[in-house]
């Protein structure tokens, strides 16, 4: 039903994230279970049955939060953890272009540090959740061609800048 009317189940991803999915392998200090990916395979297995489109969503948030988890600076961390893993906040995966799909090392969307920021330009599509997660990492180019110059940014979903097209 949902799929067929284009609904994004935000209050049911939050309701996962209460019962601990959204943070299946996430850092335990960060609120999350630190289970393997195995495990967390096991368990989008069986989730799966019942909802393929809301698993979907939930591996995406699930891999975006573990990179926030393992990556991120401490800071970062201590600002994002918590709310990523416990559901509070739902975040997606920003990697997929027009002209690139989904590899990394054609992608053109650009980061160039002025003073202490990043500036990000570029564009994405199909990008899950996009519009109603509240954080976006998004995967940008700060180097040199190919898969080695890409580095991931989080990026706060109402950030100055951000549109969503439908």
């Amino acid at each position: 039903m949902w799929d067929a009317e284009a609904i994004f189940p935000k209050a049911t991803l939050k309701q996962a994230g209460e019962l601990g999915f959204c943070g299946l392998y996430s850092d335990v200090e960060m609120g999350g279970l630190g289970l393997s990916r195995l495990d967390s395979s096991l368990i989008f297995e069986q989730l799966a049955m019942g909802c393929t489109t809301t698993t979907a969503m939930l591996t995406i948030h699930n891999m975006a939060t573990w990179m926030v988890s393992a990556n991120a600076s401490e800071a970062a961390k201590a600002h994002y953890g918590e709310k990523l893993t416990s559901g509070q906040w739902l975040v997606s995966y920003c990697l997929t272009e027009a002209n690139a799909g989904s590899d990394a090392a054609s992608l053109t969307t650009k980061a160039v540090k002025i003073g202490d920021e990043y500036v990000i330009t570029g564009n994405k599509i199909f990008i899950s959740g996009a519009g109603e997660t509240e954080v976006l990492v998004v995967m940008a180019r700060t180097g040199e061609p190919g898969a080695k110059g890409i580095s991931a940014f989080i990026v706060d979903s109402d950030s100055a800048g951000i549109s969503f097209g439908y």
